[in-house]
């Protein structure tokens, strides 16, 4: 197993972070986004939840980034989806706080 430093949980977090971020959010990928979504409900539900979508954009993050067993991906799959879920409430409290003082 590899030792997992603080610089590559850090990359890890935010490239998660990101991926996570332009699946949801993103305009340049808004068409496939859409048409994904309109295959069924459970697809429309993940990619509209930052933790469901989060999970599995960090996993993948993951498995490109580290080399560890089987069960330290799934558990950076959930570090990664509550990780990416918070900092998209930050970015959501700042964007909410920078509206309201500008009206």
């Amino acid at each position: 197993m590899e030792k997992i430093s603080f610089l590559w949980l850090f990359i890890y977090t935010f490239a998660s972070f990101g991926l996570t971020f332009g699946m949801i959010e993103s305009n340049f990928i808004e068409k496939p986004r859409t048409f994904i979504m309109k295959l069924h409900p459970i697809l429309e539900k993940l990619f509209s939840c930052y933790h469901c979508i989060g999970f599995w954009c960090s996993l993948l993050m993951a498995i490109f980034i580290f080399k560890v067993d089987l069960q330290y991906y799934i558990i950076l799959g959930f570090y990664g989806s509550g990780i990416v879920f918070l900092l998209y409430k930050i970015l959501d409290l700042i964007h909410y706080t920078t509206e309201k003082t500008k009206s």
